[in-house]
């Protein structure tokens, strides 16, 4: 059985069960409104394994969830009906000796989700009803115990062949020692579904039962070149830049990288907002996210430390500068939907990129200064890709192409009914600042 910090998981669904069972035997149903007809309803049980199940204690709510039809248009869409937070339990029991019951529900018009709950070897599991559709049978299935533990599969990767916040392979490579930090609901995770520090192996014995082989310490980190070669360090075959995190229990985690201190690394890279990124993990699952497929990863983190390998400029050739200040962006009130710069973006972030089919490779990045100005010197005429990003990763990633003029100077960037400027925006991040003499940019 694998544990939590609360017991193990049927302990958990245990101990929520039963306070519902106790709300019923208090004569605590809530009844939402009137009744109209009941419906009795067949209830059968029975494992995944095929088995019948005979001892068990079921549970019956009223599904106020917004129904939502596959298929079906609605004016009054979810968009404008958020799911209720609290499902009335109607009505609850225990069944001895047969898989199967009959419940009679009050409403044969609504919608209802059945609970169950096994004495011992399943876990928990449920199914809806819907009376209104005249379902009058239901079949929930439940798992054998011990649930099979998941696993996170993460990359780490230098976001240099173009700077974009995403791997770009082959040409972007692993980063190694980049510490794991897994955090779920109750704070951050140090310890595997047995209760033992994370990275700790197992064989199994006779009974199946899995058994520590060599304890970790809790710390996880994402693999070295100089490692991969090394069957002690790397047992599942993994590349450089990977980490993989084995025997968790099922379920939402968030996952963060933390650089190698002194190394001047920054995160590019999130899809939640933040530098922490979700993985949702089932039991027994590959290792690779299966929606990507075996190279896919559950999570995956790109990193840039500041650099300069902007060319030297060829013979004749003339260089610019680019200059600018990234704000942020924001919008008026209704009815005016136009969006308007708002103050200096704290934090930011200013890349350039070789401008070759939106995969050109990563020639300059530098943090912005205190006043969210930035400049980009000795830049050689030709088109380029501004990328602009901030520390905390609290913005979108923003990109703008730009063009070094022929013989060099400004660099101008023009929009309907504005007038030309250097460049001091960024699409998703902000736009020009609104003191700039040179003529705002949108």
């Amino acid at each position: 059985m694998h544990k939590c910090r609360y017991g193990t998981l049927g302990d958990v669904a245990k101990l929520f069960l039963r306070f519902a069972f106790i709300i019923s035997g208090l004569g605590l149903i809530v009844q939402t409104s009137a009744w109209a007809a009941p419906v009795d309803i067949t209830l059968n049980v029975v494992g995944s394994d095929s088995v019948a199940i005979t001892d068990y204690r079921w549970l019956v709510e009223e599904d106020q969830s917004y129904p939502v039809n596959p298929g079906t248009p609605d004016s009054n869409s979810l968009s404008y009906n958020f799911h209720r937070s609290y499902m009335p339990v109607v009505k609850a029991g225990k069944v001895t000796g047969s898989s199967t019951t009959t419940i009679t529900l009050p409403d044969n018009t609504r919608r209802y989700y059945i609970s169950v709950l096994p004495a011992s070897g399943y876990t928990l599991s449920g199914m809806p009803l819907d009376a209104s559709k005249n379902q009058t049978s239901v079949t929930v299935t439940v798992n054998p115990q011990p649930v099979p533990t998941a696993q996170i599969f993460i990359f780490a990767f230098e976001d240099n062949y173009p700077i974009n916040n995403a791997p770009d392979l082959p040409q972007e490579t692993g980063l190694g020692e980049f510490v794991v930090q897994l955090f779920d609901m109750g704070g951050q995770v140090t310890k595997d579904a047995f209760g033992n520090p994370l990275g700790t192996t197992y064989t199994t014995d006779a009974g199946g039962n899995y058994v520590p082989a060599v304890m970790g310490d809790g710390v996880i980190k994402t693999l070295s070149a100089a490692d991969v070669g090394n069957p002690a360090k790397n047992p599942h075959g993994l590349s450089a830049g990977e980490a993989l995190v084995k025997y968790l229990a099922p379920g939402k985690y968030g996952v963060k990288l933390v650089a190698p201190y002194g190394q001047g690394w920054v995160e590019t890279s999130t899809i939640e907002g933040t530098p922490t990124s979700d993985a949702w993990v089932k039991a027994n699952e590959p290792r690779y996210f299966a929606e990507f497929g075996p190279t896919g990863h559950h999570v995956q983190f790109g990193f840039i430390r500041p650099f300069n390998a902007i060319p030297a400029p060829g013979a004749g050739q003339n260089i610019g500068t680019v200059n600018g200040r990234i704000v942020n962006m924001h919008m008026s009130r209704a009815p005016d939907y136009r969006f308007y710069a708002g103050h200096p973006l704290p934090n930011c972030w200013i890349g350039l990129n070789e401008l070759a089919g939106g995969n050109g490779r990563g020639l300059f990045a530098q943090p912005c200064n205190a006043d969210s100005t930035f400049t980009i010197p000795d830049v050689p005429a030709g088109s380029y890709q501004l990328v602009m990003w901030d520390t905390y990763l609290d913005n979108i990633f923003g990109s703008l192409t730009i063009t070094v003029p022929t013989g060099g100077g400004a660099v101008a960037t023009h929009s309907p009914g504005r007038h030309p400027g250097r460049v001091r925006r960024g699409t998703s991040l902000g736009r020009l600042d609104p003191d700039d003499d040179e003529g705002p940019m949108s």
